[in-house]
């Protein structure tokens, strides 16, 4: 299993029930449970006014453990953000990067957005849309952030083509996004349902699934059930464990 989406850093509004700011004990916690390698982005990114001061103290970390696979975090709408993007390709070996528009503050219609996805697409650098950090229902009453609309990532794939990432979506947002393009892949961390994987696969094939587990929000157990406990061929599991995310990096 690789693991799409585990981030590094204290949250402000909770304690997380494991350590999450030593990358060496999350590679041990993911490790105990299987989990081969996992793709880190920095927490803090998504509060800093400058996403880079996360990057910088979360990815120089990682840089060389073959079991991390560092994840920038750009903020297109900030000046400097072409500046941060190259730090994350050149100086991190970042093979993605995430957008937060939602804790940004910006629309993905901005044509700041367009110009870090063309900028992507030049440098082979897959882009992903962070819907949420966490369960609105376990928001903080004074930072109520809602999930990015679905409206607004489809109108962005029809403008670019090039395969991307939704994560953290629900299971009734994957599904809606996943009839409107082809392009997009979505990770299986907040698509919870009974008999989650073949509930979703009655629409979304296993060759656009992600194993996630969203570490250190959610315990990985969850994640990991989903997959084992997944009635299907075992090429269907390797899709969706490892070999998508393999073959959405190396492109």
């Amino acid at each position: 299993m690789i693991d799409a989406d585990v981030l590094l850093g204290h949250y402000p509004f909770r304690a997380f029930p494991y350590p999450s700011q030593d990358p060496e004990r999350i590679k041990a916690y993911l490790q105990e449970r299987g989990i081969e390698r996992a793709c880190l982005s920095s927490l803090h990114a998504a509060f800093y006014t400058e996403p880079q001061q996360g990057n910088a103290e979360a990815l120089p970390l990682v840089v060389g453990d073959e079991f991390f696979l560092p994840v920038g975090t750009i903020n297109p709408s900030l000046h400097n953000w072409l500046e941060t993007f190259a730090r994350c390709v050149d100086d991190y070996g970042c093979r993605m990067v995430r957008l937060l528009p939602n804790y940004h503050m910006y629309s993905l219609a901005e044509p700041f957005v367009d110009a870090m996805l063309d900028a992507a697409q030049a440098r082979g650098v897959v882009v992903a849309i962070v819907k949420r950090l966490e369960d609105e229902r376990m928001h903080h009453l004074l930072m109520k952030v809602p999930g990015v609309a679905n409206d607004e990532i489809a109108a962005l794939v029809r403008r670019h083509p090039q395969p991307m990432v939704v994560l953290s979506a629900y299971l009734t947002e994957i599904k809606a996004l996943a009839t409107t393009t082809e392009n997009l892949y979505f990770d299986l961390a907040f698509a919870e349902t009974f008999n989650t994987m073949p509930r979703l696969t009655e629409t979304v094939t296993p060759a656009r699934l992600l194993f996630s587990t969203h570490t250190p929000f959610f315990y990985a157990e969850g994640a990991i059930g989903k997959l084992t406990q997944w009635q299907t061929s075992a090429a269907n599991r390797e899709h969706v464990g490892s070999g998508n995310l393999i073959r959405l990096l190396a492109k």
